[in-house]
């Protein structure tokens, strides 16, 4: 039988009204649902919803329910209108855990164009950020709407001002770029330093990025655009940016990430997770996961015979030429002195299509920690390792 909360002096509701103000989510580590959909969302994410106000019970979830009037609940979610369910979540516990891309918010004002950055980089596999003010607040009612719960899945880093940005940053090895209307490059042809995480910046609503950021950042990009318009949302030119940055990105770090994601890996775990993969490829493309598995090869291998070829994909003769056929009229792949190559256009082709190889390894490990991974992973080596001991003791 569901708690009935009669009084707004009740312990549990004086905490939700603390979780109003900006201070107190700070104070508490919690803060306010408000709505099934933000439940729900939380859910999603696997947050720890401590309690759910509301006047019913929950009949399509197993949250109990802490029975209370409408105006217990307008008390509790601050509104003149009633919001018919009000959960408490706890914070999720800050951990930083080094990216390849993090986003950093510089006193970022508007909580609609917060959780819009945050959205838009979420679904650009982008995760970590960075705030250069401690008061900083992802977890206020807006943010959480705007990113449609983006935000639960997010890592965030809470410096106090930019100097001490920068110089986490710098400590950690991230290239920094800083967008500017007066950057002398174009994001599109930004001189990315190769094999470095890059960090990037993203200013206030008004003032733009802080002028340390400038004066220190390894790289000022600015986005071409018509003269007739002065400046474009925050949150706009962060998408545009974070997009075309992790395609430059990708591009100059493909073989690093090949191999730290699938590579040739993929090949040792099994018939299952290669079917999987091909069927996550073929619905977005005509070719197979089994081209994308040869082009990812080619690209670290850089040239291959047809011998090799035939070797690593497992075909013959004709069913080998029929395979190629795709590969070399769309130009992925070109043959030239008896050996086959993987052309620029195969590069780029790899780095568009490289969201679908995250998607899908998202998809297969997403339920193992960073720490499983890793410990996974190693042991996908050592069992290579022993199987090329065995197949060389075998030719002894």
């Amino acid at each position: 039988m569901s708690e009935i909360i009669s009084s707004i002096k009740d312990s549990r509701v004086i905490l939700a009204r603390d979780l109003q103000t900006s201070a107190g989510r700070k104070n508490h580590k919690k803060f306010l649902l408000y709505g099934l959909e933000q439940i729900e969302w939380a859910m999603q994410a696997g947050l720890s919803i401590l309690h759910v106000f509301g006047e019913k019970d929950l009949s399509h979830c197993s949250i109990p329910v802490l029975k209370v009037s409408a105006g217990i609940l307008k008390k509790i979610s601050g509104t003149n209108y009633l919001v018919p369910y009000v959960g408490i979540a706890s914070v999720p516990e800050a951990a930083f855990n080094k990216r390849d891309f993090i986003v950093v918010l510089d006193d970022i004002q508007d909580y609609g164009n917060l959780g819009t950055i945050i959205r838009t980089a979420h679904g650009l596999f982008v995760d970590t950020f960075m705030f250069t003010n401690d008061d900083a607040d992802p977890f206020q009612r807006k943010v959480i709407d705007s990113s449609r719960g983006s935000v639960f899945q997010g890592s965030f880093i809470f410096e106090n001002n930019a100097q001490e940005s920068i110089q986490f940053l710098k400590k950690a090895g991230y290239q920094i770029v800083v967008t500017s209307p007066h950057a002398k490059n174009l994001q599109s042809q930004t001189p990315l330093r190769i094999g470095s995480p890059i960090a990037l910046v993203v200013g206030n609503e008004t003032r733009g990025v802080d002028q340390q950021f400038l004066e220190q950042a390894d790289i000022a990009i600015q986005i071409p655009m018509s003269k007739t318009v002065e400046s474009l949302n925050v949150g706009v030119a962060a998408g545009i940016s974070i997009y075309e940055l992790k395609f430059r990105q990708v591009l100059l770090m493909l073989k690093e990430k090949i191999f730290a994601n699938f590579g040739r890996e993929i090949s040792v775990l099994g018939k299952y997770i290669q079917m999987a993969f091909d069927a996550k490829i073929s619905s977005v493309t005509q070719l197979s996961g089994k081209h994308i598995i040869l082009l990812m090869i080619m690209h670290c291998d850089r040239t291959m015979t047809e011998k090799q070829i035939s070797s690593d994909v497992g075909m013959y003769d004709a069913e080998l030429g029929a395979f190629l056929v795709p590969l070399l009229e769309r130009k992925l792949i070109v043959f030239e002195n008896g050996e086959y190559a993987l052309t620029s256009m195969g590069e780029s082709f790899l780095a568009e299509i490289w969201p679908v190889v995250e998607q899908t390894q998202q998809a297969l490990l997403g339920q193992l920690s960073d720490q499983e991974l890793t410990i996974f992973m190693q042991a996908v080596g050592k069992i290579k390792d022993s199987c090329i001991a065995i197949i060389d003791e075998a030719k002894k």
